[in-house]
C-alpha cells in the first residue's frame, strides 16, 4: 500500500482549515492595520504623515504612535478634528477614544543605522584559516581567507 503525500501546509491552507487559528487572527488584525493606517494617513494633516502611524484599534480604542514628543503635542491639539472626520469611515463607527504613544524608534530608517564592522578574534580567524587549508574548493578556500583578515 502506497502512501499518499500530504499536501503542502502554506499559510493560505493553514486558514482555510481552521479560520479560528491564531495565524488567522494575526493576518486578519496586519490587514485591518494597514487599512487603519491608510485612512489614517489620509485624514491626518500632511505634516503628520511622517511622524505617526495607527498602532492598535481595540475596543473603540485607536491608538496612534508618535516619533517625538513634539508630534505628540500637535496630535493632540488636532486630535477634536481628527476623530470627527474618523467617525464618518465605515471601518471606525465605533471609534471611542484616540489615544497615543510615543515611539522614536518607528521612525529610523534603515539608511541611518551604521553596519557593525567585521571583526574576528584571532582563535576564530585561526579557525578558518585551519578549514581552509582543508577546503579542495578554491573558490570556498578564499573566501575564508578573506573573512579570517577581519581580525580584533
Amino acid at each position: 500500500m502506497i502512501k499518499k503525500p500530504s499536501p503542502e501546509k502554506t499559510p493560505a491552507n493553514i486558514l482555510q482549515q481552521d479560520p479560528a487559528s491564531v495565524l488567522a487572527f494575526i493576518q486578519n488584525k496586519v490587514q485591518q492595520l494597514i487599512k487603519l493606517n491608510q485612512i489614517w494617513q489620509v485624514v491626518i494633516p500632511s505634516e503628520l504623515n511622517e511622524h505617526t502611524r495607527v498602532a492598535n484599534f481595540r475596543d473603540g480604542c485607536l491608538i496612534i504612535e508618535c516619533d517625538s514628543a513634539a508630534w505628540a503635542t500637535r496630535l493632540r491639539y488636532l486630535l477634536p478634528d481628527i476623530k470627527q472626520k474618523l467617525l464618518n469611515c465605515p471601518d471606525l463607527h465605533n471609534l471611542v477614544q484616540i489615544e497615543w504613544s510615543i515611539q522614536p524608534e518607528f521612525h529610523i530608517q534603515n539608511t541611518q543605522l551604521k553596519p557593525l564592522p567585521l571583526t574576528l578574534s584571532s582563535h576564530n580567524a585561526e579557525l578558518l584559516k585551519n578549514a581552509a587549508d582543508t577546503i579542495p574548493i578554491k573558490s570556498l578556500q578564499e573566501a575564508l581567507l578573506r573573512i579570517a583578515e577581519h581580525v580584533k
